[in-house]
């Protein structure tokens, strides 16, 4: 259990566990929908900056999941099921981070 555990990180690599890395710190740092930005302090540029990056996040998900395909498609059988569990799981955390982060900027409109 442990020896495929060891084998999906490193399939995982170091950029993606930073992208899903990224993604948590961005989730866990949204703003509350409908609350008015603070200019004056330091945490309205933590708030700007993490709501200026959280469609292009999104988009590096989407864009890691269609380059994980066109690699797959090149691969012989026995290595892509590690892959397989890399676009499942970039297609998934996309969706939820997409839903969480859905209710934020319908506040905005």
């Amino acid at each position: 259990m442990l020896k495929k555990l060891t084998q999906l990180l490193r399939t995982f690599g170091f950029l993606r566990l930073s992208l899903l890395t990224l993604v948590l710190i961005e989730m866990l740092a949204r703003p509350v929908p409908g609350t008015t930005p603070d200019y004056e302090s330091t945490r309205a540029v933590i708030e700007m900056i993490v709501s200026a990056l959280a469609p292009i996040v999104f988009m590096l998900l989407l864009l890691d999941a269609i380059m994980t395909l066109v690699y797959m498609s090149s691969m012989p059988a026995e290595r892509k099921f590690g892959y397989r569990i890399i676009l499942v799981t970039n297609l998934v955390i996309a969706a939820i981070f997409f839903s969480y982060w859905l209710p934020y900027f319908k506040a905005l409109i």
